[in-house]
């Protein structure tokens, strides 16, 4: 009975029920389809760091500093920041691979240095990799000329838009063979390191930091970053160093970690006639600044990430896991900064057209006395009434919102048919496509749905109060 007097109520007063549609089809609109494209945003984000350089997790040392992969991610850093190694490495990455979550991980060293080449210099962010298991790590990279350098070799790699730049400000290409100068100068000195120019490749779905990154034999950038490893004084001596578990993930390794500060050049001359080459003898340490980590498929990330963090609390271990957007750094959290100025800039919209939808209903209520108080007159609750305001502005709401979620269906086949081809590469980077393909996601369609329910019945609380205050004798008169 309440269901065909709220419809009836509603046909009745189709002009009214027609402007609440409209507002409420506005603001769901504006809701899914800003929220669609932020939400498919960040998964091209995701996908174009995860796949490149960061994997789906980074384990690295703690520090006060919030660091990533490029350094300090704060401000107020200065710009000689060193990037602590991990201790325990050998066992923790033993640890890591032994994990049933992991797929597979790949350990770096990060730096920057100046870049010297055909006279012209550059500053560079460096990450300092084993050529063969970093290759296999992130096989999406394309070679585009000479070669990837291997295991134990020694080179560098830039990336094709820093080719380009180079020949457009030189006006000489990079080619492979060609000499690179590194430098780099700090708190432990003054360090130069000169490696060939092994190739040229480009990252999928690049973006501004990524068209930066120089790869380089990671005993180079130890060099210039001053990490030396250490040799075992006594093999046949083994330490406990972990004990105690979490859900199982970890079981108990033996390591020992040394950081010095590194190897000072009697000359420029004498560093450049040096070979970079290992200690000699089994290594402790590892010398390496992080451990990026692949998962398995379907293995949620936040959740392995907060059980490691949570064993390594427990057991004083001097590590962290972060995720692929803090390892990043700032240029992966546009995507967050949008989603908050656009969500400020809706809730302004949605506070404005609340507003006018109570406005509404009060007018409603006042108009409707007379109806109110009949019903109160043969026996209606104030419940009953109450419900009935209700139950129509849902009705309202949900038929908006259902109308909305179709608009934007047939939006979004359009601009698929479309074909459209993006050149703008950081709108590449952040969507990880270079062809307008829109999904839609059903879930946030579910989320749009919800949320009009929800205004419908918050827009209701105050008029409804007002129609339970009217007396049947009063409303009667009224009538």
């Amino acid at each position: 009975m309440i269901v065909y007097l709220a419809l009836r109520n509603l046909v009745r007063h189709k002009k009214r029920s027609l402007i609440i549609v409209l507002l409420f089809f506005v603001i769901i609109t504006l809701f899914f389809i800003g929220n669609s494209t932020l939400m498919q945003m960040n998964q091209g984000m995701r996908k174009t760091f995860v796949e490149n350089f960061t994997g789906d997790l980074v384990l690295k040392s703690t520090s006060p500093v919030d660091f990533g992969l490029f350094g300090a991610n704060t401000p107020f850093v200065g710009e000689y920041f060193a990037i602590p190694v991990i201790q325990n490495y050998d066992s923790l990455l033993a640890e890591l691979e032994g994990l049933d979550q992991v797929e597979a991980t790949v350990s770096q060293v990060s730096g920057a240095a100046l870049m010297d080449i055909h006279n012209k210099r550059y500053k560079v962010p460096l990450f300092g990799i084993e050529g063969d298991e970093y290759f296999r790590f992130f096989s999406n990279l394309k070679l585009l000329e000479g070669d990837l350098f291997t295991t134990g070799e020694e080179g560098i790699l830039m990336t094709e838009y820093r080719a380009n730049q180079i020949e457009r400000e030189t006006g000489l290409r990079p080619v492979p063979g060609d000499p690179i100068l590194l430098t780099m100068f700090g708190n432990k000195g003054f360090k130069i390191r000169e490696v060939p120019l092994k190739g040229i490749f480009s990252y999928t779905n690049s973006n501004s930091s990524m068209d930066q990154i120089m790869l380089v034999d990671v005993q180079t950038l130890r060099a210039l970053n001053s990490i030396t490893l250490a040799s075992k004084k006594d093999s046949g001596a083994v330490d406990d160093l972990f004990s105690g578990s979490v859900d199982d993930l970890f079981g108990e390794s033996d390591v020992e970690s040394g950081e010095s500060d590194g190897i000072s050049a009697e000359s420029v001359m004498d560093l450049l006639s040096q070979d970079v080459v290992a200690p000699e003898g089994d290594l402790v340490g590892g010398g390496w600044n992080f451990i990026l980590i692949d998962l398995k498929e379907r293995v949620n990330p936040r959740s392995v990430l907060e059980k490691l963090n949570s064993f390594f609390d427990e057991n004083d271990i001097n590590a962290e896991v972060i995720s692929w957007r803090k390892a990043a750094g700032l240029s992966a959290m546009m995507v967050y900064l949008l989603q908050i100025l656009y969500n400020g800039g809706f809730l302004l919209v949605l506070i404005a057209g609340i507003i006018a939808i109570v406005n509404l209903l009060v007018i409603s209520v006042f108009e409707r006395t007379g109806e109110i108080g009949t019903l109160r007159a043969i026996g209606a609750s104030k419940g009953y009434i109450g419900g009935l305001f209700y139950l129509e502005n849902i009705i309202l709401s949900l038929i908006a919102s259902l109308l909305a979620l179709a608009l934007s269906f047939l939006l979004i086949r359009v601009i698929n048919r479309a074909g459209l081809t993006i050149n703008n590469s950081l709108i590449v980077s952040l969507l990880g496509m270079s062809t307008v393909r829109v999904t839609f996601l059903p879930l946030m369609a579910f989320i749009s749905m919800i949320t009009s329910v929800l205004l419908g019945f918050l827009s209701t609380l105050f008029p409804v109060s007002l129609a339970m205050k009217i007396e049947p004798v009063t409303a009667v008169a009224r009538g």
